[in-house]
């Protein structure tokens, strides 16, 4: 969201500093400054905003690696159906963050001492992986163990 923001008062501001330019451009005397802040006034005017719309149009691809699961989310809230491998198309204000499908394995090291004193080291290791078929809803927040 804050990318669609951005982009739209970069165009705004393109607009109002070639309009500011145009007004300037009428009280130049010289002929080739008046055409140059004339043109440069133009350039603002629509160069910036086609280029902020050509950012946004490919800021509208998101592309899923391989062992991923995509999560999307609009304005926070989790949309029901997640995004598998490859391209896709997600609206500006829709953000997508990726999920590993794969087996992840978690170890933690604990000590600890017994009854007779003596010293007990262990290793304890969990394998686990989001399941992408579940609903993307849960993904953020339940991981499944195997």
């Amino acid at each position: 969201m804050s990318k669609l923001i951005v982009l739209v008062v970069l165009a705004a501001a393109g607009v109002f500093a070639g309009k500011y330019l145009a007004k300037l451009a009428l009280s130049v005397a010289d002929a080739r400054v008046r055409k140059l802040v004339d043109t440069s006034s133009r350039v603002l005017q629509y160069g910036v905003p086609v280029i902020c719309f050509i950012v946004l149009a490919f800021w509208t691809f998101v592309s899923i690696d391989a062992g991923h699961v995509g999560v999307v989310r609009a304005f926070g809230k989790v949309e029901p159906t997640p995004l598998y491998e490859g391209l896709h198309t997600v609206m500006p204000w829709k953000e997508v963050q990726q999920m590993t499908t794969q087996i992840v394995k978690h170890e933690s090291k604990y000590d600890a001492v017994s009854i007779d004193i003596q010293a007990v080291h262990t290793v304890m290791a969990i394998n686990y992986a989001n399941r992408p078929g579940e609903g993307a809803g849960d993904l953020p927040h339940h991981r499944h163990g195997l």
